[in-house]
């Protein structure tokens, strides 16, 4: 037991008085923290704060003097600035030990300002993506340089470290017993901390070089998986792991695994070499882990609309349920994870989680329930309806929705009516198709609108002077009339320095005052002050004139993170012209003070004349630069049908091909200041190569190959070889389907060029060969049937989710086609069920033991169905079905 000295009270030593501090946000509590084998006070010496470390009895020895000694020695080395140290012993003290006996030995060291993981962990205190992978360089770049050194601080755990409020710093504590050359070994071994020491080290302990490369990989792995809920959920309690785990194959090492797999594969791979390791020498040295954590990117979101349009809706008829898609796209590195939240109980959304690798995205619907609100006002508005989070901020999305009255007819009626009397006939047609019932899926090409070219070598084509077509665009924010609500924002990070310009502030207000400058066009700079009132409301200031001051044209807005009505100014070009351009500027309240993001508010819009029609067109920039002729950024949207309404199939990326009638046609150029657009009719390239068998290397012939965008079609032939002639530009994405191979989608880096071949050369895999079995599906799995492989949410036939809604299985991603619940039935043979014709539904189906279902099997496997009981459901675990493949 230690008698603590009172608050206030000084000690001398070397000549310094040291006074003991009062713990902040306790009045009258002594500061100081009680660890295993200390107490540490936290004293002060003319402003400075220091550590005054004094050991339980058990530890008191006069080894610490001899090895504090030999330690100080590293006090330069890159987180061991509590090396820096003073022993307090009888000898040199002897009025200090008088007075305090529990500070024989004691060690008077530099006080660490920072956070402990230790206090994260028992919190389950949430850490975001861009925190977990800033603590994990800090960490893992002090532990090699240790491990260069040939140092070890050999005790490696939550507790043993503490770190910067911004993540980026680390420095190590509780130092007495690391390894060294020159250092003195403890008399006992240390055997490491529960939850972060194999079972090995248990015995013996481990004082060597390298005896931190264990408990680094589990810090390591435990917090680059902090971010995720279930990680933090599952969490034993001072650690991830509980003492005794390491080696087993325990609910906490899968889970784990999983996330690892989501953010790089590589790291699952180091984590579980460790996990069944049964010496240091197996463990992979501090540099591979170092090699892999400098590779990982942060992840970046995108979310296509902003504003969610139901259309038209007739007061008589509440029973509609208006259904609309959003996309969440990961832009960034790694795997993007996180949830979409409706805040309203009229709107339902499925799936309600994502995770998303580099450059993919997910699809998720979004329902207009019965109970939606009657405003009697024909146009009504939501903002803030949904928000999308994804473990770094929290991004809103509006509604909106237009109330007709009864036999109203608009032209949204008249297309929704169009495609369900389409939908009504594709049905009639498949209904009459006879069903496969055996053997690998048939594939049903569509009609290529490209003649194929199916030789054995590519054709050269010749490039000509092609004809082209430029018109004027003119200013217009009104983006409604070109069916444009959604956005790509641009963030900036303000600071409380403002610019080095002399700015002529406007009157403070508010509890903070941010700076920055926004960049348009080649050289517009626009200068913006932001307020932050409280946690809901803040005041923007913008300025337009040249000098970025505020001394001419300023604005003063008050909004609720959101400014409502677009910022207009005028963007300066090279050529000197100055056009008008908009944004839109709003903040969130869960993200760092100062954060503001923006996206582009305008577009530019006009006629084309073209040889036999003229139509109308626009253009816009989704990186909100105000830069129109960086085409990889622009998008381009032209009314086909000339009815007034531009649907996303008459949206087109700058880069990619443009088909108009019978007529491909690409984007030339556009001026900078999106003035003028010159369309011309596109040249025509090849994509060549290959199709083999990935296990024989056999060629495949009559492999499809279709184009995305303009669904080109072609064959191989016996040579496994094909050839397609395409317009130039930018295709997103190539499928590749085969009787008797499971389905390949591949995603070309180069654009196809007039007069040249694109070569892809594609292997298919053979389906796994098992139509009947047992799989277990864990929250947000996917399982592709015929190939066995499983995925998380997209990839598969359908995906298994715990939700607010219970156990559900939903096919509503990429590629996955619904499923049906049959009811109860525990003995059928699953093989004898037949498949019903109709009544698949993609949002939800409740899973319930014993109940039979089907599923449709995924895009490119007409005529197949999955067949299966569930026979076993732990509720947050995962569900057991036996399955048929059919």
């Amino acid at each position: 037991m230690f008698i603590d000295p009172h608050i206030g009270e000084s000690l001398q030593i070397n000549g310094k008085s040291y006074t003991f501090s009062e713990a902040p946000n306790a009045p009258g509590i002594i500061y100081a923290e009680i660890g295993r084998k200390a107490k540490v006070y936290r004293v002060i010496n003319g402003g400075q704060s220091f550590a005054l470390k004094a050991f339980k009895p058990k530890y008191r020895s006069i080894h610490t003097v001899e090895n504090s000694q030999r330690i100080s020695q590293y006090q330069n080395v890159p987180g061991l600035s509590v090396s820096q140290r003073h022993v307090i012993t009888a000898k040199n003290h002897p009025r200090v030990i008088g007075d305090h006996p529990d500070f024989e030995f004691g060690i008077l060291m530099p006080w660490v300002e920072g956070k402990s993981w230790f206090n994260y962990v028992t919190g389950k205190v949430l850490i975001n993506r861009r925190e977990s992978i800033c603590l994990t360089r800090a960490l893992i770049n002090i532990i090699y340089d240790l491990e260069r050194h040939d140092l070890a601080h050999c005790d490696l755990s939550s507790s043993n470290f503490i770190f910067s409020s911004d993540f980026s710093h680390v420095e190590l504590i509780d130092i007495e017993d690391m390894f060294g050359y020159g250092l003195q070994e403890p008399a006992e071994k240390p055997k490491g901390t529960g939850g972060y020491s194999p079972n090995w080290a248990s015995a013996d302990g481990i004082w060597e070089a390298g005896a931190d490369r264990f408990s680094t990989a589990i810090l390591v792995c435990e917090i680059l998986g902090w971010q995720f809920e279930n990680i933090r959920e599952a969490s034993d309690g001072d650690a991830y792991f509980a003492e005794g785990e390491f080696g087993n194959k325990s609910r906490r090492f899968r889970l784990l695994s999983e996330r690892l797999e989501q953010i790089q594969p590589e790291l699952a791979n180091l984590f579980k070499t460790v996990w069944y390791s049964e010496s240091l020498e197996e463990c992979p040295k501090i540099a591979k882990w170092k090699e892999i954590v400098d590779t990982l990117g942060e992840p970046e979101l995108e979310i296509a609309p902003s504003v969610i349009d139901f259309g038209s809706l007739q007061l008589e008829c509440k029973g509609q349920l208006p259904t609309r898609k959003i996309k969440v796209r990961n832009t960034g590195s790694g795997t993007l994870t996180g949830s979409i939240i409706s805040n309203v109980n009229w709107l339902s959304i499925t799936p309600k989680e994502f995770a998303n690798a580099e450059g993919s995205y997910s699809e998720h619907s979004v329902t207009l329930l019965a109970n939606y609100p009657d405003m009697h006002s024909y146009k009504s508005q939501f903002d803030d309806a949904i928000h999308v989070y994804d473990g770094n901020s929290t991004q809103p999305l509006s509604c909106k929705y237009e109330i007709t009255k009864k036999n109203g007819g608009t032209k949204w009626l008249w297309v929704l009516g169009g495609a369900i009397s389409f939908l009504a006939i594709l049905i009639i047609i498949l209904s009459q198709m006879p069903r496969q019932t055996g053997g690998f899926p048939s594939i049903t090409p569509p009609t290529s609108e490209v003649p194929s070219i199916d030789s054995s070598s590519p054709s050269p084509i010749p490039v000509q002077e092609a004809p082209t077509y430029t018109t004027t665009l003119q200013y217009s924010s009104n983006l409604d009339q070109w069916n444009i609500t959604y956005f790509m924002p641009v963030g900036i990070d303000l600071s409380q320095t403002k610019s080095s310009n002399d700015w002529i502030e406007p009157q403070a207000a508010g509890n903070q005052r941010f700076f920055g400058i926004l960049h348009f066009g080649e050289n517009t700079q626009v200068g913006v002050i932001l307020d932050v009132l409280d946690q809901v409301e803040s005041r923007m200031i913008f300025s337009f004139d040249g000098d970025v001051d505020f001394s001419d044209n300023s604005i003063l807005m008050t909004s609720d993170q959101v400014i409502s009505q677009p910022v207009e100014f005028q963007i300066t070009y090279s050529d000197g012209s100055a056009e008008p351009y908009a944004i839109k500027a709003y903040y969130l309240t869960d993200r760092a003070p100062g954060e503001l993001l923006y996206y582009r508010a305008s577009l530019r819009e006009g006629t084309i004349q073209l040889p036999d029609q003229t139509l109308p067109i626009a253009i816009f920039d989704d990186n909100a630069d105000g830069l129109y002729s960086d085409l990889e950024n622009i998008e381009v949207k032209v009314d086909l049908n000339l009815d007034g309404f531009v649907g996303d199939d008459e949206r087109f990326y700058a880069v990619s091909p443009i088909k108009i009638a019978d007529t491909y046609y690409k984007v030339a150029e556009i001026s900078p200041s999106g003035v003028q657009i010159t369309l011309q009719e596109a040249q025509f390239g090849q994509v060549i190569g290959t199709i083999n068998d990935a296990t024989s290397g056999k060629p495949i012939s009559n492999a499809q190959i279709t184009t995305y965008p303009l669904g080109l079609v072609t064959v191989s032939n016996t040579d496994g070889y094909y050839s397609l002639q395409v317009p130039e530009g930018n295709y997103w994405q190539f499928a590749i389907l085969s009787t008797g191979y499971v389905p390949e989608y591949v995603y070309p880096q180069e654009p196809v060029a007039a007069g040249q071949a694109l070569e892809l050369n594609i292997s298919l895999s053979q389906p796994s060969g098992l139509t009947h079995g047992t799989v277990q599906l864990h929250d947000g799995d996917s399982y592709h049937f015929l190939a066995g492989t499983t995925d998380q949410y997209s990839g598969g036939d359908f995906y298994f989710s715990f939700s607010d809604d219970g156990a559900q299985f939903l096919a509503n991603n990429y590629y996955q086609q619904g499923l049906i619940d049959l009811g109860f039935d525990p003995n059928i043979e699953l093989d004898r069920v037949e498949p019903p014709d109709s009544g698949y539904y993609q949002f939800g189906v409740d899973a319930i033991i014993d109940h039979v279902y089907v599923s449709l099997a995924k895009e490119g496997e007409t005529g197949h169905y999955v067949i299966f009981r569930v026979t076993r459901l732990e509720p947050g675990q995962y569900v057991e079905i036996e399955y048929h493949y059919d």
